[in-house]
């Protein structure tokens, strides 16, 4: 019965409506002059009539009655879908690309969704609905429902641009910066960038603008412009844009340096999950850039945040805390973190993996392991691996002991400026140990290593300029390297003690016996007393020095 009086008061209502407008489109016209007066009722039952009547723009609007909940009808996506499927079915483009947005945000389910979604889609397009153009090109860029095909993409991002949809320029504006579908034009990703920025799509378009000033990609590097934008961008809670202006403050760039405002903008980016914001924030505490006692609590939180969102220095960071630092030394911690960010190609922490595996600190130990993460790391210029690598080939460490190996390994720390390998690299000249023994050669890395202040190295030249090989013999010059590598014997190993003790020896026979133009028997004495305590088998030399 209630069906039957609804029927009747619609078909009613219609022909009320009849009375008033003489031809569809002025009966559209009078539903849509009800609508916006508020009176969803009588727009309802005259769009109705229409519909039924397949006067289609009347059940685009219908469909959106349902989709709003509005006048007689309570909100239901499924039949605003009916109303759209029927009019786009009658070529009313903006109900297909409604229908789409339907499906695509799963208000209502259907078969083979994307595939659905983009016949919609290309239909809303060729009618000339222009977020319909742009949501086609976001389908061939990530390859759903079609083929992937930047080229595509771009072509509809072009068709949606052109006829001032932004998001569509911001798009264009990526495509051309990382050549997707064309080539690399830094000019016309600013271009598509400056129209979507300048039109309100701050958030991504402003953002890569900025990132082209800061760069100087086609364009005069400008931090100060670049500064402006990223401020734009971060307004706008685009977070990595707030990471940059932090990256920015810390590093003066198109402001003045200012540590605090780079925490503050760090903050902000890290808490909204911009996890290489946390791994600065906690680099600015660690090396108390910031007004604030280090805290190695939050520091480790910081970095933990930042190392599960794989910022790989961060699970460094993280190792080296566990393993040096009191947050509470934990090797077996310390390793995991180095193996993390080894695995992320942080060939810092490769090294310091072999470290713990040759010592079995915190893993059992393996020179094996050892030797291959310090491998990876030599061959990507960590030249205290290659160092190390050395070692393990001198003392046969999980391998066949090979000179030749060690030097050439040795040879490529000493070119980094790893001061004690140029030491040992010396030292297999000398001996002619894997090389063609070269006392010059020895002279020329004991030398190197001198002057970066490895003492072991010094005290070496000084045996050489005594003994005149490699060199010419001369007194004076022992005397002054004996001085160096001796006032150096508080920053030696243990393992080296015994070396320090014999240099600290010969500089006290040097001033006791007046060798190299200074007799000093007060400081021979000091020396030699030295000598004796850094090694005891040197008390019974230094007595009897001391006696004659």
């Amino acid at each position: 019965m209630k069906k039957v009086c609804l029927f009747l008061f619609i078909f009613l209502g219609i022909l009320a409506a009849k009375e008033e407008c003489k031809s569809n489109k002025e009966c559209f016209n009078l539903g849509s002059l009800c609508y916006k007066k508020g009176d969803y009722q009588k727009a309802y039952e005259i769009w109705t009539g229409l519909c039924k009547n397949n006067y289609y723009p009347a059940c685009f609007y219908l469909g959106t009655f349902y989709i709003q909940g509005l006048g007689v009808v309570k909100q239901s996506y499924e039949k605003a879908s009916q109303f759209y499927i029927k009019a786009c079915n009658g070529n009313v483009y903006g109900a297909c690309y409604y229908l789409a947005k339907l499906y695509k945000d799963k208000k209502v389910s259907v078969k083979q969704k994307y595939k659905t979604i983009y016949k919609l889609y290309a239909k809303a397009c060729k009618g000339n609905v222009y977020d319909a153009c742009y949501d086609l090109g976001v389908l061939y860029t990530n390859g759903l429902g079609v083929k992937q095909d930047y080229k595509k993409a771009v072509e509809f991002y072009t068709k949606a641009c052109d006829n001032n949809i932004y998001d569509a320029c911001n798009n264009l504006g990526t495509a051309y910066m990382y050549s997707r579908g064309v080539n690399r034009d830094y000019s016309k990703a600013k271009m598509f960038w400056e129209k979507a920025c300048d039109n309100n799509n701050i958030y991504g378009s402003c953002y890569g603008l900025a990132f082209i000033y800061a760069n100087g990609l086609g364009v005069e590097q400008n931090y100060k412009k670049a500064y402006e934008l990223y401020t734009k961008a971060c307004n706008a809670n685009n977070y990595s844009a707030c990471y940059n202006l932090g990256v920015f403050y810390e590093g003066g760039l198109g402001v003045k340096q200012d540590y605090e405002k780079a925490s503050e903008f760090y903050t902000k980016a890290c808490n909204a999950n911009n996890y290489s914001a946390c791994y600065n924030l906690g680099m600015l505490s660690q090396y108390k850039k910031v007004d604030m006692e280090v805290d190695y609590k939050v520091l480790s939180k910081l970095y933990t945040k930042a190392c599960n969102g794989n910022v790989y220095d961060a699970c460094y960071s993280l190792g080296m805390l566990y393993q040096y630092v009191d947050v509470e030394q934990d090797y077996k911690k310390a390793s995991q973190f180095y193996a993390k960010a080894c695995n992320g190609n942080v060939y810092d922490a490769c090294n310091n993996l072999g470290v713990l595996y040759a010592n079995g600190l915190g893993v059992k130990q393996s020179y094996k392991k050892a030797s291959q993460f310090y491998t990876k790391a030599c061959n990507n210029d960590i030249y205290t691996s290659c160092g190390n690598l050395g070692i393990l080939y001198v003392k046969g460490l999980g391998t066949k002991q090979d000179y030749k190996k060690a030097s050439q390994f040795y040879t490529k720390a000493c070119k980094g400026n790893v001061y004690p390998m140029c030491n040992d690299l010396g030292f297999l000249y000398a001996k002619g140990l894997g090389v063609k023994q070269d006392y010059e050669k020895a002279v020329e890395f004991y030398t190197k290593a001198c002057n970066g202040n490895n003492y072991i190295a010094c005290g070496n030249l000084g045996v050489l300029y005594t003994k005149g090989l490699g060199v010419e013999r001369d007194y004076k010059k022992a005397h002054k390297f004996y001085y160096k590598a001796c006032s150096g014997y508080n920053d030696i190993p243990d393992i080296n003690k015994g070396d320090m003790a014999k240099f600290c020896y010969n500089l006290g026979i040097f001033y006791v016996f007046g060798k190299g133009g200074e007799y000093n028997l007060s400081e021979g004495g000091k020396c030699l007393n030295l000598a004796c305590t850094l090694d005891r088998t040197y008390c019974d030399k230094t007595d009897m020095a001391i006696t004659r």
